[in-house]
């Protein structure tokens, strides 16, 4: 009869509606009952001896509701019968792992009592699996709640004070504040900001931003904040258009320090209105974000509160974060604050079902409500409790109707925030219309929330379970178009269009590999995903991001078909942020790859390219010849890159040119392969390139012939290099107005820098930080002080495994120590470092010489001492570092003195002030009149 029923089943129930909001329940409903129906028909059959005609159903059943256990254990029921045991415990595998993964829990006991039985081949498991009966029920319905979406809040009211609190103490006082919130997932971190921020508007301007998980640009969020800040009636437009700038790395004429921008614009906002900034999921944030999050309340000094929401995970990720900011930890709520918000949500629900629902949802507000919302929908009835979230959120999206499956599932492809076109796009043309109703509906459902710009879900854990529930056929299908519609038809304005359309793209690349796809379409769908996340990479590269870069990039490569004629660029791209970052290994495997491809399709100038990139990871290690090699590589691709016409390669080359002749102390021929090189990289789109150029020619007019005063005109220039702030320039820049006394305005002008630093995330710029502040702090005469960040640098570049400018650090605490005659621990640094040095590389090996005399002066071992001196003065006096030149000069007088040579110390110190005269040098000046002094009282006495 059963069978008879089905029969008179014809189509979709209601199909002419199925897209209308009104007949979603009723669908849903009468779907539940067709396959109620048809399970007890498959059991009923099963229970006569039938099982081999239930099987092809029964596999096709369990694809088109993977839910459902009875399913399952019918199917298993029909393998064992028919002698495929193996298969039936195949089946239960694949329903465990499914169970597991999709929905974190164990199948029912029904199941695995079938499970084992079939292991131990009882005979009674030709009689059918009966799973109807649940552990716990809802017995009957329960009253629907007319508006449930204030509903949640319960049991924080200490929390929500504390936060209450500290607004009106930055209203009051003016002062910036930031209180980290810290929870599980669906513990109600979103639910008290909600509830906070609807208490706060009226007085503050609230900023609500958030970070994603599958996104690798470090200020992705910033976007968001862009979009807000724009849309404000009184908003700085010239800070916003600064943001932007910096963001888009589009116009040279912005201030592209992005956390001062944003301090700034939140500070502007602050003057006329007190600021509230929330930043959710932060437990996602790049470093560099945590870094420039952290650094608000010290920038600011205005009237602007942080609330930060994360999970506990953010210890791991950042144990220090937000140190000196209050933390909330938020826990779970007691029975009695659940139950209380049960009662509040559906009041004409029996104390019993109350509690039930309160005792299932373990403390859990997320649970809670989705509990109540399941129980509301009517759906309830004779089901039993889930045991967990996921498990509930996966039943109440199968018991959905069909377009709010089919609208739910789209927007979860779509992300976490959608737009109503968004999904528009992924529904059937006939469907569209009904898409904005259907979202509607889903909210009273509480699994969607509206936004200003479309609609939400209502937490990450309900689009994982929309979207788990299509098929990675489907879901490739879905990700393609949806990428497709982002690269023509979306909106510029709401998100880094690149690293989004990437993402959809490689999404749906990766899942037609997961059904077995192996053709032309999936390296179509590739390299539609490489050239996305390849641009986006370029962006975050420009930017300085080098976490980001390698991640896009290494993301591209893995997608970008093997053969496509674009690899051997991508290779290129990869590479570079991989070296900035140190994870030379990687760079160099990528490097050959790319000349090997290469040179496959006779492509000369990505050849010399590669060349070039592997010669400078090489030229300060042990093998390939050293700088000379460098030099060697670099000026035999000249002539090939010339004939190619290929600008960044010739920019490359003479960069590394460049550095070769700064190495031999010829600072006017570094100069002008700088030039060279810049007059190349002029003709190529902007990128970290510009920012080398920069910091060479500031090196140059720091340590080379100019005056003081005309270098330092020039360095202000090069600060803002085609809209690159680079904290390179800046180090040099602070030396300089050191030397010229202006101690206040170098350590100033350092501090930005260290902004900035934290902000791009690279590895080497902290090392040359710690550097310029040793010598400002020398060139003032504070030399613990000194001593101190010349050992800070020491420690950075011990802990990234050894730098070149680790022998910069080391040459200035040794001078240091010796100035303080602890000869002991300058021989010790001396030993442990001196062997670093290239002979190539006069300067720094003159230094050491000059170290090396001066401990011996200090032995008494002063026919040695002499040698090494008037090496030292050979080597320096044959380059044009003017600087280095006057300092050597003046230790080399110490050391004539300390060795009472006075004639020879006088005609040091004459040398050192002709030199420091030349420089413009008020504080070397001073520094030769006081040794002058001293050694005429030594002589007197």
């Amino acid at each position: 009869m059963l069978r008879q029923a089905l029969r008179l089943w014809r189509g979709p129930a209601l199909a002419e509606f199925c897209y209308e909001s009104f007949a979603q329940s009723e669908i849903a409903a009468l779907e539940e009952l067709r396959v109620a129906a048809l399970e007890d028909a498959i059991e009923a059959e099963l229970a006569a001896g039938g099982h081999a005609l239930q099987l092809s159903e029964l596999q096709s059943l369990v694809r088109q509701y993977p839910l459902r256990e009875r399913l399952w254990g019918n199917l298993m029921v029909c393998l064992y019968r028919a002698g495929r045991q193996s298969e039936a415990l195949d089946t239960y595998r694949q329903a465990h792992q499914l169970m597991a993964t999709e929905l974190g829990v164990e199948p029912g006991p029904a199941l695995r009592d079938l499970h084992l039985a079939i292991l131990r081949q009882d005979v009674q498991v030709v009689a059918p699996p009966r799973m109807r009966a649940p552990a716990r029920t809802i017995p009957g319905k329960v009253g629907r709640a007319a508006d449930r979406s204030g509903a949640g809040f319960a049991g924080r009211e200490a929390d929500l004070a504390c936060l209450r609190t500290t607004l009106d103490a930055v209203d009051a006082h003016r002062q910036p504040a930031m209180i980290t919130v810290i929870g599980e997932p669906g513990i109600g971190k979103s639910r008290l900001a909600q509830e906070f921020i609807a208490g706060a508007g009226e007085r503050f301007t609230v900023f609500t931003i958030g970070c994603e998980p599958q996104t690798d640009t470090a200020y992705f969020p910033l976007y968001q904040l862009l979009v807000q800040a724009a849309a404000q009636v009184e908003a700085p437009q010239h800070l916003v258009g600064q943001l932007e700038a910096s963001l888009s790395g589009r116009d040279p004429a912005a201030d592209p320090m992005i956390g001062s921008t944003v301090t700034r614009l939140l500070s502007a906002f602050a003057m006329r209105r007190p600021v509230l900034l929330v930043l959710e999921d932060i437990h996602w944030a790049q470093p560099a974000l945590l870094d420039l999050i952290a650094s608000i309340p010290a920038g600011v000094r205005s009237a602007v509160m942080l609330l930060c929401l994360a999970r506990p995970e953010l210890a791991e990720i950042r144990p220090s974060f937000g140190h000196q900011a209050e933390v909330i930890n938020l826990r779970h709520l007691a029975p009695d604050e659940i139950l209380h918000l049960v009662l509040d949500a559906l009041p004409e629900t029996g104390p019993d079902i109350a509690a039930e629902l309160a005792s299932a949802a373990g403390g859990n507000p997320l649970f809670a409500l989705q509990l109540i919302a399941w129980a509301a929908d009517g759906t309830a009835s004779a089901r039993p409790v889930p045991a967990a979230v996921r498990t509930l959120l996966a039943y109440r999206i199968s018991a959905l109707g069909p377009g709010e499956q089919t609208v739910i599932r789209c927007a979860a492809v779509a992300g976490r925030e959608f737009t109503i076109e968004g999904v528009q796009t992924l529904m059937p043309a006939h469907a569209r219309p009904a898409v904005d109703s259907l979202c509607q509906t889903l909210t009273q459902h509480q699994l969607l929330q509206p936004t200003s710009h479309g609609y939400r879900f209502r937490h990450e854990l309900i689009q994982r379970a929309a979207y788990l529930a299509i098929e990675p056929q489907t879901r490739a299908r879905l990700h393609e178009r949806y990428g497709q519609w982002l690269a023509t038809v979306a909106p510029t304005d709401r998100a880094p269009s690149d690293e989004t359309t990437g993402y959809h793209f490689e999404q749906a690349h990766d899942n037609l590999q997961t059904v077995g796809a192996r053709d032309d379409h999936v390296r179509r769908v590739g390299a539609q995903a490489a050239t996305h996340l390849r641009a986006a990479g370029r962006r975050a590269f420009h930017g300085a991001d080098l976490r980001g870069a390698s991640s896009l990039l290494t993301r591209a490569l893995r997608v970008m078909p093997h053969d496509h004629k674009e690899r051997v660029g991508l290779l290129i791209d990869a590479a570079r942020p991989l070296r900035a970052s140190g994870r030379i290994t990687e760079a160099v495997a990528v490097l050959l790859e790319a000349a090997d491809r290469a040179q496959e399709l006779g492509d000369t100038a990505t050849q010399w390219r590669a060349r070039l990139e592997l010669t400078l990871i090489r030229a300060f290690g042990p093998a390939d010849g050293g700088p000379e090699h460098m030099l060697q590589t670099a000026t035999r691709a000249i002539e090939p890159l010339t004939t190619v016409q290929d600008d960044e390669g010739l920019a490359d080359a003479w960069i590394m040119i460049a550095f070769h002749r700064e190495m031999a102390g010829q600072l006017s021929k570094a100069a002008a392969a700088y030039r060279h090189a810049n007059r190349h990289a002029l003709r190529t789109p902007a990128s970290p390139r510009d920012a080398t150029v920069a910091w060479g020619l500031a090196t140059v007019l720091l340590e080379g012939p100019a005056p003081a005063q005309t270098a330092i005109a020039q360095c202000r220039k090069l600060l803002n290099h085609r809209g690159m702030v680079e904290p390179g320039v800046m180090f040099e820049l602070a030396v300089l107005l050191a030397i010229t006394a202006q101690f206040d305005h170098a350590r100033e002008l350092l501090d930005q820098a260290e902004v900035n630093v934290r902000e791009r995330g690279a590895i080497r710029p902290p090392l040359f930080l710690a550097l310029a502040r040793a010598r400002v702090e020398l060139a003032a005469g504070n030399l613990e002080s000194a001593e101190q960040h010349a050992r800070q640098g020491l420690e950075l570049g011990a802990a990234k495994g050894g730098d070149e400018a680790d022998t910069a650090h080391a040459i200035l605490l040794c001078r240091l120590l010796c100035r303080q005659h602890r000869f002991d621990a300058a021989e010790e640094t001396l030993a442990a470092f001196a062997h670093r040095t290239f002979s190539q590389d006069i300067v720094r090996t003159a230094w050491w010489d000059a170290i090396r005399a001066r401990i011996r002066v200090h032995r008494q071992a002063i026919p040695q001492a002499n040698d090494l001196a008037r090496k030292a003065a050979t080597n320096i006096d044959g380059t044009d570092f003017l600087n280095h030149r006057a300092d050597l000069h003046l230790t080399l007088a110490e050391i004539h003195h300390a060795a009472g040579q006075d004639s020879t110390a006088r005609d040091a110190i004459s040398t050192a002030v002709h030199l420091f005269k030349a420089k413009g040098s008020p504080t070397g000046l001073a520094a030769a009149r006081a040794l002058s002094e001293h050694a005429e009282r030594s002589a007197s006495t």
